[in-house]
C-alpha cells in the first residue's frame, strides 16, 4: 500500500506491505480448539447472509477459567 500525507505544500510518501491469508471456518475452529480455547459463536459476515454463502466470519472464542 502506498500512502501520501500532506506536509505544508509538499507530500510525504511511504509504503507498507500487508500479507493476508484466508482460512475455512473449520480450519479456524480446529486451530482455536488446539490452542485450548472454545468457539462460543461463529458469525457469518454480514450476519444476514446464509452461512453457506458467507465469505467472511467473526469468531467469539473463550478461554477456560
Amino acid at each position: 500500500m502506498t500512502f501520501f500525507e500532506q506536509s505544508g505544500v509538499s507530500y510525504q510518501r511511504w509504503e507498507e506491505r500487508h500479507l493476508q491469508s484466508a482460512y475455512e471456518p473449520d480450519e479456524v475452529r480446529h486451530v482455536v480448539e488446539a490452542a485450548g480455547l472454545t468457539v462460543a459463536r461463529a458469525l457469518p459476515l454480514p450476519e444476514k447472509v446464509e452461512p453457506a454463502l458467507a465469505r467472511r466470519w467473526a469468531f467469539v472464542c473463550l478461554k477456560p477459567s
